[in-house]
């Protein structure tokens, strides 16, 4: 007995981002990475058509997907690719990452965006040497100096400061209301 058998079917879209993961490496808090692209292919035997929504990325983040990017709804022939193009700006030191769901007309797929978050230099505070104060035997006469952080941290930076005399008597030549405390809030300098 010979068995004779015909199949019939039609092929299926497959979406493969590659590369996956894309990762950026080390990238200073609050500063932005150069793009870093992953393509978005049909590695299937059918058109593939880009979800719409076709990806999201909260915003605010660390990742932000940059135009001339895959588009919602576009539509990519068996072996055709469009790129994800993204940028990396850490928002706090340590590892960042971002699960991305694909979504088409295919079986989902997901994107995991890394890098890490670093501090970078750190920040270094400056003192202005205050105005020229005529010196007087009575009464007093305040003096400021302007107090300067930089580079700009993405963290808040305390700063503990204390009077010494040097050639001035304390009490007597200048006063200063003891110890304190200066905080710089991110992303302030002055």
């Amino acid at each position: 007995t010979i068995l004779s058998l015909t199949i019939n079917g039609a092929g299926i879209p497959a979406l493969t981002p590659i590369p996956a993961p894309l990762d950026f490496g080390s990238q200073t808090v609050a500063t932005t990475s150069p793009p870093k692209t992953s393509f978005i292919t049909n590695t299937g035997a059918a058109d593939l058509v880009l979800g719409s929504p076709f990806t999201v990325i909260p915003p605010g983040g660390d990742f932000v997907l940059q135009s001339g990017s895959c588009v919602d709804g576009q539509t990519l022939a068996p072996g055709a690719q469009c790129p994800l193009n993204f940028r990396f700006t850490p928002q706090a030191t340590g590892l960042r990452s971002l699960d991305l769901t694909l979504t088409s007309n295919a079986a989902s797929a997901t994107l995991t965006l890394t890098g890490v978050g670093t501090a970078g230099a750190l920040p270094v505070l400056s003192i202005a040497n205050a105005a020229s104060v005529p010196e007087g035997n009575s009464a007093t006469t305040p003096m400021t100096f302007a107090v300067t952080l930089a580079p700009v941290s993405a963290e808040t930076v305390t700063v503990n400061y204390a009077a010494t005399g040097g050639t001035a008597t304390a009490g007597i030549d200048y006063t200063v209301a003891g110890t304190g405390t200066l905080t710089f809030a991110p992303g302030v300098t002055t």
